[in-house]
């Protein structure tokens, strides 16, 4: 990425330790990042801090995911300012457990509203751009949950399958846009973050068409 146009990324929930972890690898690969957190401006200006102490571009941004309004905003901003949004990771999760039957609304209506709607409003904020720009890359965080399930988490389960099925739709959409506008959107299950509990990682590989779970044994495909 170096050697090329420096990329610019936005990563949402970029205070967290999976979103911490991210911001880190596209800076050290060249991007511009800019973390972006709702809560959590401190640990956000920290991440930034560290990378551009390493003498990389980052900077702190708040962005509120139950808001469309904020998102697109956040989205606009960065692209009147850098000239680009090449590239949005998807990062932000809550999770209220609960078993089914004693599971109130408002527990299924906020981890649907910022685990599944959030990352709605982020991927349609930043496809307009990347296809102004005519490439992209959008990853999408999902659960091993999301398929195998887990006592209490029927709220986090079905947002998290619900971001498969979503990734899946945008793959079909703009993976066919002309000049390189393909979306790399994927899904992976990461050990001990604040939502979940310990899962293994889940490989995902692309076709021209559709995402596809690697069976186990196999690399994914190239």
């Amino acid at each position: 990425m170096a050697d090329r146009v420096q990329r610019v990324a936005l990563v949402i929930g970029g205070s967290g330790g999976i979103g911490r972890a991210v911001a880190r690898a596209l800076a050290a690969g060249g991007a511009a990042v800019y973390v972006g957190y709702y809560r959590s401006p401190d640990a956000a200006e920290d991440v930034a801090a560290g990378i551009r102490s390493a003498g990389r571009r980052a900077q702190a941004v708040r962005v509120n995911v139950l808001d469309g309004a904020s998102v697109d905003e956040v989205c606009r901003t960065i692209f009147e300012r850098e000239g680009s949004l090449d590239i949005l990771v998807n990062c932000a999760a809550v999770n209220r457990e609960a078993p089914a039957a004693g599971l109130d609304d408002d527990a299924w209506l906020l981890v649907m509203n910022v685990n599944l709607d959030g990352t709605f409003r982020a991927c349609r904020a930043a496809a307009k751009y990347m296809m102004l720009g005519r490439w992209g890359r959008i990853v999408n965080f999902s659960s091993i949950s999301a398929r195998h399930g887990g006592r209490g988490q029927i709220n986090y389960a079905a947002s998290k399958a619900g971001v498969e099925a979503l990734t899946r739709v945008l793959a079909l959409e703009l993976g066919r846009k002309r000049g390189g506008c393909g979306m790399n959107s994927g899904t992976s299950c990461w050990r001990r973050s604040r939502c979940g509990g310990s899962a293994s990682p889940t490989r995902w590989r692309m076709s021209s068409r559709s995402w596809f779970p690697t069976p186990p044994g196999t690399s994914p495909a190239r």
